[in-house]
């Protein structure tokens, strides 16, 4: 997917510094997952280092994106304990 704009190192990491304190465990990985598919090749390594957050996490975000992923009550992954 061709870009229309360029996204700065700096860009990323204001944009992450911003959002993720407001949201929860699922919404910080739907958000930079969606964000490193945004971005194309090298999207989830960028995230990653901007966001703070692991390459796995953004990774899980990144297939759940890729899988279409729904609208939840659950704020975290199955398996990962209570709501």
């Amino acid at each position: 997917m061709p870009s229309c704009f360029t996204v700065t190192d700096e860009d990323l990491s204001y944009f992450f510094g911003e959002v993720l304190p407001h949201l929860d465990e699922r919404q910080r990985r739907i958000t930079t997952g969606a964000a490193a598919r945004a971005l194309g090749h090298g999207g989830v390594k960028a995230v990653a280092v901007a966001s703070g957050l692991s390459l796995s996490t953004v990774q899980n975000g990144a297939l759940a994106v890729d899988s279409g992923i729904e609208p939840s009550d659950r704020v975290r992954a199955p398996g990962a304990g209570e709501n």
